[in-house]
């Protein structure tokens, strides 16, 4: 957490960007960061919104800093990268400098902001920061999964992002991001956001621990539900054979799984599934939004050292089509069963 001055910078920086037009969706808090995901409406005649990744650093601003930002913006596919710091960019190392510069980010210092902060109170600000920090915060976002993936989205969340574009489908896939990367500590690379009709699954996860390995998730947003077609299989076959030696060459890991999230699911997906393995080897797993937002929330609450622990295979099994809430259950019940004493620690 940011200490209490850090913390002021902090309000001060959510709120100029609520200022430029930042419709925020994801917010994620670090000791020394807080990393802000949103969108900016295009100028016309364009209509898809941008996609904005912001680091407001309340900490040393480092080479190795800025290159974990670059990373991360670069993962999530963002179009413009923005760091906010309080101080100016004088004041940054030369090596930090050129690494900004090379890396194409934005700079905000303190006085572009302090300008700003004498439009608006403190008490504006911090009051501005909360409200934001409570509707899309990862606990949130992911609680919200059921509703996303029912193209729902609740009236605070559309008070925060206002008029803008920003569909239930968009922030689906923040909410499956949040639970993967905030929840579980796995590196989250997203695929193909915004670029309909391509190619390609909505990300890719790797996992950690002794025996790392990755999957691909497809993000379904309807109303009714999912039924997965003859057309669907060939496509994911495809996904597939294209993602293969990309994971393996990129992320260092094998492909095992391909997880299909949904609000519901018909059809004879054992049959799709078999059809799947038979061609790639990789095991297809269907997953409730809801039955992912449980496990999530349940993520949030385990300590950092434990997460490493926590592993996916003991539920994506051969045993179910589509993964129970029984499922997660157990395994939530044998986990903290085994580790109850460290959590307490």
């Amino acid at each position: 957490m940011p200490t209490k001055s850090g913390q002021g910078f902090e309000h001060m920086a959510m709120a100029f960007l609520k200022s430029i037009g930042v419709s925020i969706v994801g917010y994620y808090q670090y000791q020394h960061a807080t990393d802000i995901v949103g969108f900016l409406r295009p100028p016309p005649p364009f209509k898809l919104p941008i996609k904005i990744v912001a680091e407001i650093a309340t900490g040393r601003v480092s080479v190795d800093s800025v290159d974990g930002f670059i990373k991360l913006a670069k993962n999530s596919l963002a179009e413009r990268m923005l760091l906010l710091a309080p101080l100016e960019l004088n004041q940054l190392d030369p090596e930090v400098t050129t690494r900004l510069e090379s890396g194409r980010i934005e700079f905000i210092g303190r006085k572009e902001i302090g300008i700003f902060s004498k439009t608006k109170s403190k008490g504006q600000a911090k009051q501005e920061y909360e409200r934001i920090r409570e509707v899309v915060s990862p606990n949130k976002l992911i609680k919200e999964l059921p509703s996303f993936a029912r193209q729902l989205v609740p009236e605070d969340i559309q008070k925060l992002i206002g008029g803008t574009t920003i569909t239930a489908w968009q922030l689906l896939e923040e909410a499956v991001y949040a639970t993967f990367s905030f929840g579980f500590h796995y590196t989250v690379r997203q695929l193909g956001k915004e670029v309909l009709f391509q190619n390609e699954p909505e990300g890719v996860v790797t996992t950690v621990g002794t025996c790392p390995f990755a999957l691909i998730y497809e993000c379904k947003s309807s109303s009714t539900g999912y039924k997965m077609t003859a057309d669907d299989e060939r496509t994911y076959i495809g996904y597939i054979a294209n993602k293969k030696k990309e994971v393996m060459s990129l992320d260092h890991c094998e492909l095992k799984y391909f997880v299909v999230i949904g609000p519901d699911f018909s059809g004879d997906n054992a049959l799709r599934r078999e059809n799947i393995f038979k061609e790639t080897q990789v095991l297809l797993a269907f997953m409730k939004a809801e039955t992912l937002s449980r496990l999530g929330l349940w993520t949030l609450q385990i300590p950092s050292d434990l997460k490493a622990l926590i592993d996916l295979r003991d539920m994506f099994t051969t045993r179910e089509v589509i993964i129970s809430d029984q499922t997660i259950d157990n395994y939530i019940r044998c986990f903290n069963d085994k580790y109850q004493k460290r959590y307490r620690g």
